[in-house]
């Protein structure tokens, strides 16, 4: 058995598997569906495979196509930067941004009592 038949094994076994994944979550659903595969089945096993490796095939081509649009909508972000020097910030905005801060805090502490109070 030559390489390329093993990788053609392999390949057409894994989306056989996505395939009947997403055909099992499909008909989970739906009692038609159901009863539709189990005859599919009962007929005409290999036809069946075939199906799922097609179904295995969109599935991976459409997640595929997911995680690159996510990706390129990620990549500007990572290359836009903005080089700025830094500058000393004042010791009177660091004690009043502390200041600002702890009140923060504590409105936030404050609010979580009140809503704990209103809850049943």
């Amino acid at each position: 058995m030559e390489s390329t038949d093993i990788g053609k094994v392999l390949s057409r076994g894994y989306y056989v598997t996505l395939g009947a994944i997403a055909t099992l979550l499909d008909t989970w659903q739906s009692e038609p569906k159901r009863q539709q595969v189990i005859s599919t089945l009962q007929s005409n096993l290999e036809r069946f495979m075939q199906e799922l490796a097609d179904k295995g095939v969109s599935t991976e081509t459409e997640a595929r196509s997911y995680v690159d649009r996510l990706l390129s909508r990620q990549k500007p972000a990572q290359q836009m930067t903005v080089e700025t020097p830094a500058t000393p910030v004042p010791a009177d905005d660091i004690a009043e941004l502390k200041e600002l801060t702890q009140q923060v805090m504590e409105l936030r502490a404050e609010l979580a009592k009140l809503q704990n109070k209103s809850d049943p």
